[in-house]
């Protein structure tokens, strides 16, 4: 499912506040978004599945949910509820323009969601402004302010937010955009770092909290998305052009992305491109 800012329901002008409980046992539809958001655990533990990892949230846990995330979330362990801000993708944009090194410390354009777990002083801050907001009216500065508290909040020992990882381990992770070393895999990334595979192993949980498997297969999965949106390849070239090992690998990892085949895939998006043609 794509989630467009147009049909927000009850968005404002710059923000749309929603506070959503779950019984246990529930089961929300996979979706991405054309606007980031962020949310938090309220309360209980929220089965959080993204990028075809599932982690369990706990009670305290922030989430900044970028654009092209598909993500989705589950009532596995109980009850839970979240509090959630989705943000107009233009006032983001403008955010991100020009308080570019704290947005993408909290939005990164590559790897995981970040993922933070607040304590309970924090964790009682962020509600109360989040209560603070729903009367406001739907100002930019509203929105601004509280987008900008959430990031004082958050930013590690309120300070730095330089990318904390070695040159060499962000220049091997960039090379993944070139289909050829994102085809190699993990035998490419070594050869490109210059390193052993387990320093690179240790690198990666380090500093992108992922595996090198993870991110490669995040890596194939976008080249994927490349070739299925520009080009007219069948299923079976694309798996074998991204280094999928089979057209069955290709799909599942697809699925647990997307929670659709590659061809549905294609399908919704060239019916987009040409209602928005």
């Amino acid at each position: 499912m794509h989630l467009t800012w147009a049909g927000r329901a009850r968005r404002h002008e710059g923000h749309e506040l929603v506070r959503l409980s779950c019984a246990s046992g529930a089961l929300l539809t996979a979706h991405d978004h054309d606007f980031p958001e962020l949310f938090w655990v309220e309360r209980g533990v929220c089965s959080h599945l993204v990028g075809g990892s599932r982690t369990d949230l706990p009670t305290g846990s922030l989430v900044f949910i970028r654009a092209t995330d598909v993500h989705q979330l589950r009532a596995d362990a109980g009850s839970f509820t979240i509090c959630n801000i989705t943000l107009n993708p233009a006032w983001a944009a403008d955010l991100e323009e020009r308080h570019g090194q704290a947005w993408r410390w909290a939005w990164p354009r590559q790897g995981a969601p970040r993922t933070l777990r607040l304590g309970a002083q924090d964790l009682a801050q962020l509600g109360g402004w989040f209560e603070a907001l729903w009367p406001q009216a739907p100002d930019r500065l509203a929105t601004e302010g509280f987008i900008l508290d959430v990031l004082r909040l958050v930013l590690p020992q309120r300070g730095t937010m330089r990318d904390a990882a070695p040159v060499w381990l962000r220049t091997t992770l960039a090379a993944l955009r070139d289909p050829t070393v994102c085809a190699q895999g993990i035998p490419g990334l070594v050869r490109r770092a210059g390193v052993s595979r387990e320093h690179l192993a240790r690198a990666c949980r380090r500093y992108r909290q992922r595996s090198p498997g993870e991110l490669v297969a995040e890596a194939r999965t976008d080249q994927a998305c490349r070739l299925l949106r520009h080009t007219d390849d069948s299923m079976i070239d694309i798996a074998d052009a991204c280094g999928f090992g089979s057209p069955a690998q290709f799909y599942r990892r697809f699925h647990a992305r997307f929670g659709r085949s590659p061809a549905a895939w294609r399908r919704s998006e060239r019916r987009d491109a040409e209602h928005q043609g």
